[in-house]
Parts: structure tokens; sequence; C-alpha cells
């Protein structure tokens, strides 16, 4: 879903078609098979056959536009010919070509980069007269309890709250999907990095009874939902 389908589900309207994108249009699974390898003889480990799945960019393709028939206009064209994901970089940023190649992952695929001009959108559900707002995680979130975002405890009656720098909550209820593992290679150490557990994109925490300065809550949700030391 685009930003503005999503500022429209959390206004409580129904997103338009055509803010929406299917899976298949932006990642596909990757499986993989691999073997596990005796790095003195480098030669196969007997047993020690694995499995692995990935994801990998959809390729390119075109999708017909709704007032241009059978046949897809170059705006169309364009908004489905390739996918990929935004990284943002500090302290180096004068020291990369604006574009060129790079290794990509741990298979050393080769990718493309080029820098780009971007805004993070606003989408901002911040609690109303009825003092209720959700919150939704547009990407996987590793938090220091688990499932429960940071600063969200659970007190003696078997509820929990949120409680931040000038706000409180409840948490009324969640709604979360299958954990999702978030790993990757550390090159200084050069060994894999722990595989965390990871609360997946998607899941919904819905809260009620805020009270505080709304403005704080925004702030803390924008600035990624770190603990409130």
């Amino acid at each position: 879903m685009r930003s503005k389908g999503l500022t429209q589900h959390l206004q409580g309207q129904v997103a338009d078609k055509a803010h929406s994108v299917e899976s298949k249009h932006i990642y596909q699974r990757d499986p993989r098979l691999g073997i596990g390898l005796n790095m003195d003889a480098r030669t196969a480990e007997e047993g020690q056959i694995y499995t692995t799945e990935g994801f990998a960019f959809s390729p390119a393709h075109a999708s017909p536009g709704p007032a241009s028939g059978n046949s897809a206009s170059k705006a169309d064209v364009a908004m489905f010919c390739s996918t990929g994901f935004l990284v943002g970089i500090q302290g180096v940023a004068n020291l990369m070509p604006d574009s060129g190649l790079l290794r990509l992952g741990g298979d050393g695929r080769s990718a493309q980069y080029r820098k780009v001009a971007f805004t993070a959108p606003t989408v901002a559900n911040v609690p109303g007269t009825k003092k209720q707002f959700r919150l939704l995680l547009q990407t996987p979130a590793l938090f220091s309890q688990g499932w429960l975002p940071e600063g969200v405890t659970q007190h003696g009656d078997g509820g929990y709250r949120l409680q931040g720098d000038g706000f409180s909550a409840r948490l009324a209820c969640a709604a979360l999907g299958r954990r999702e593992v978030v790993s990757g290679w550390d090159l200084y150490q050069w060994a894999p990095k722990p595989a965390q557990a990871a609360a997946p994109a998607g899941s919904v925490y819905w809260f009620d009874e805020f009270t505080g300065d709304a403005g704080k809550l925004a702030a803390w949700v924008a600035k990624g939902l770190w603990p409130m030391i």
C-alpha cells in the first residue's frame, strides 16, 4: 500500500485500488539450497545440507493503465518497471558517487544504486476527542520485550499501559502475525549476526485512555519507537 492509501485507511476510509500494490509486483520468494563447508579443506561436510528462504526483487513488467485500454502508458510502465529499497547513510555522503554498482547481500550479487531525493511521508494518527489511536508497524520491529513496544509494561491488574515522556495510554488490544527473523552478516567480525525475532510489519496496536501531549507521542513515533530513557 502506498502512503496515500495508508493515510486513507488511518482516516477510516476505504483505500483506493490505485494506491495498492500486490506483493508479487514488488518481491518474490527466493528459496536456496546450501551445504556446509569444511573451511580448512574447502570441501563439503557430509550430512550438512540446509535450505534458506530469501526475497528477490520482482522482474520488470508492464501494467495497463485505467485510461489506456489494453495498452500500458509510459507512466504505468515506469511505475512497475523495477523495484528496490531505500537506504539512508550518514557520514559518507560526499565519498560515494551519485550512482554505480555494488555487491549486495551474503551471496554477493551485483546491484545498481543511485542517489535520490526522499522525504518521508507524514502518516499521522494522533488521539482525537475519543482519546484513542492506532500504532501500525510499517517495517519489522525489534523490541526489548518481544512483541511489546518500548514503554509498554504490564501492571498488577493484568493490563498493559504505555508510559512516555509527557503521555500515557492503555494498550487495549494488538494484532500481530508470525514473528520475522532478522539477521545479517558482520563484515568486521566476518561472521553471521545473531538471529533476532522481530514483530512483523503490519502489526497493529490499539490504544485508548490517552492522556498527555499528543505532540510528544507523535514525535516518539516519528523517531522510531526507541526506548524512552
